[in-house]
């Protein structure tokens, strides 16, 4: 999802009033053929972004409106196999962007990916059309898309000599949002899951359209789009998202130590009531292996606890610190009395959802001190039955 200055650029004054970052005036503008300087000093305040964020860097007046794969190199894309990510290796299906570019009939035309991308204007989206879901291919020639439309409405080409023309990355408002999701967790239905593509293409036929990155809990065409509390709102929406699919796991795993137990108790009682025949009794072995067998599958789940409790609270840390840290960068003066509105309300829920989590990994801890109450028992019977 990306939000663009698509047919024209802000002037300073519309620009103050969509970013409450501080919108310096450049003391010189250096414009030559291809490559465009902008130089302002700034000012780093309390809470607001890293230096690295602010510096003045010359960028390519040529590059600056083409998609990322024709602004770094003019070699042949099937060799740019450096940019490619493992992680959506899945959603392009494996394949390079030279064979994507290609329409290679190899590719399967899995609809794979969904693409939402407008700007603001009057304070509402203002959408490009949208094609519902896309195949691999399809969605590589979106993106090969320039950025925002050059040249004016009567076709006349943009000259970079005329300032109205000068794209002022200053003053141009631009993000995008990208999510790979699994629905593999979703149970499945008759209908498609949050997160499945099918289910916005069921949407977009009934005259629809919602929010994927919120899962579907959000009208995208009439949702604001300010960045900070968009990227509140999402985080909220997806991080509830974690905890119920913990709360789950450990339900799950809660229900079956619970039933594990009663079969341990089981194993122990009918090993203590034969304890003093066990020296002659044929089934002295079979006793010893099933309880050593079922010993084994507590002590795998003792270790998958371990495992969830690592990880839950690798992800309370994670949270907390962004709580503690980022969480500045949201709470400052905006420029919309009712986006710090939903600022506030989001990380309201965040903090709650915080404390959703705290209290599974509360339980993850005391789920394997009930494996380690149900080994050690084990361990002592066995002790006294082997003499």
């Amino acid at each position: 999802m990306r939000n663009d200055s698509l047919d024209r650029l802000l002037t300073r004054s519309e620009a103050e009033e969509s970013s409450s970052l501080p919108l310096p005036t450049p003391r010189r503008r250096t414009l030559s053929a291809d490559r465009l300087v902008l130089t302002t000093p700034l000012q780093l305040q309390a809470s607001s972004w890293p230096e690295i964020f602010l510096v003045r860097q010359e960028f390519s007046k040529h590059w600056e409106n083409l998609p990322l794969l024709r602004a770094r190199s003019d070699l042949d894309l099937g060799d740019l196999k450096e940019i490619r990510l493992e992680a959506i290796d899945n959603l392009v299906e494996g394949a390079t962007p030279g064979r994507l570019l290609d329409r290679d009939d190899s590719i399967p035309k899995t609809k794979t990916a969904l693409l939402i991308d407008g700007n603001i204007i009057n304070e509402k989206p203002q959408l490009r059309t949208f094609g519902g879901g896309l195949s691999a291919s399809e969605l590589m020639k979106e993106l090969m898309k320039n950025r925002y439309k050059e040249g004016s409405d009567h076709g006349e080409e943009s000259s970079p000599w005329k300032e109205d023309y000068i794209p002022d990355a200053e003053r141009r408002l631009i993000w995008t949002g990208i999510l790979l999701a699994e629905d593999w967790f979703e149970i499945q239905g008759d209908d498609p899951t949050p997160d499945a593509v099918e289910r916005y293409d069921d949407d977009l036929r009934d005259g629809m359209m919602f929010d994927p990155l919120a899962r579907g809990q959000a009208d995208a065409t009439t949702t604001p789009w300010y960045p900070r509390s968009y990227f509140l709102n999402i985080l909220k929406v997806r991080l509830l998202q974690v905890h119920d699919e913990w709360f789950v796991v450990l339900l799950r795993l809660e229900e079956n130590i619970k039933e594990a137990s009663k079969k341990h108790k089981h194993i122990l009682g009918r090993m203590q009531a034969s304890a003093r025949d066990l020296q002659t009794d044929p089934r002295r072995q079979n006793l010893l292996q099933d309880l050593e067998d079922f010993e084994d599958a507590v002590t795998d789940a003792e270790g998958f606890l371990r495992e969830c409790e690592q990880m839950l609270e690798e992800t309370q840390k994670s949270l907390e610190s962004f709580m503690a840290t980022d969480v500045h960068y949201f709470l400052g003066n905006t420029s919309e009395p009712s986006e710090a509105h939903f600022c506030f309300a989001n990380l309201t829920q965040m903090r709650k959802t915080s404390n959703g989590l705290h209290r599974l990994h509360r339980k993850a801890r005391a789920q394997q001190t009930e494996c380690k109450s149900i080994l050690k028992a084990g361990k002592a019977m066995s002790k006294k039955v082997r003499g």
